[in-house]
């Protein structure tokens, strides 16, 4: 083989794992909040820090601070859902199996974006989860946020900002 098709090929491989690398990472669009970029699993959208890596599609998002001290994943579930009732019981129970393994865990009802959904909050290990499943229509929403406890400023801003931030926007 000549040292050309050798350069090539090499070429060729060094582009494709760049490409490769960069289709790992999701982008976000700007978000209204400087610094943040907005993510979007279905109709559900979620803001998170700009400095946050995400990776996933319009379905399933997954995304992790610098350093791994926190993450987040958000997806639509595949599954349709009869009713709203039907979308929030199967919600309430998805919840309290992922609850049962949580310290000081609690659940209750809530609300996101306007839209009837389930929140548990607890510990597990090192880490302090939330967890949200919301229903729009018979579409169910999952979001998670754990992060390595004690949180630090960073991260108690990084979860309070997903949190106030997320919406259903009818985007598809």
């Amino acid at each position: 083989m000549s040292r050309q098709s050798l350069g090539i090929r090499g070429g060729t491989a060094l582009l494709a794992a760049a490409l490769a690398a960069g289709c790992g990472g999701l982008a976000g669009v700007p978000a209204s909040r400087a610094g943040w970029l907005t993510y979007r699993a279905g109709a559900l959208a979620v803001d998170l820090p700009e400095r946050w890596r995400a990776k996933g599609d319009s379905e399933r998002i997954s995304a992790a601070a610098p350093g791994g001290s926190a993450r987040v994943t958000l997806e639509r579930v595949e599954q349709r859902f009869a009713s709203e009732a039907a979308c929030l019981a199967r919600a309430e129970q998805a919840l309290a199996r992922g609850a049962s393994a949580l310290e000081r865990g609690r659940r209750h009802p809530t609300r996101i974006g306007g839209r009837p959904a389930v929140m548990a909050e607890g510990d597990r290990g090192a880490w302090h989860v939330w967890a949200w499943a919301a229903c729009d229509g018979g579409e169910q929403y999952r979001l998670s946020f754990v992060g390595v406890s004690p949180l630090t400023a960073e991260v108690f801003e990084a979860q309070r900002g997903a949190e106030q931030s997320l919406r259903f926007d009818g985007s598809r």
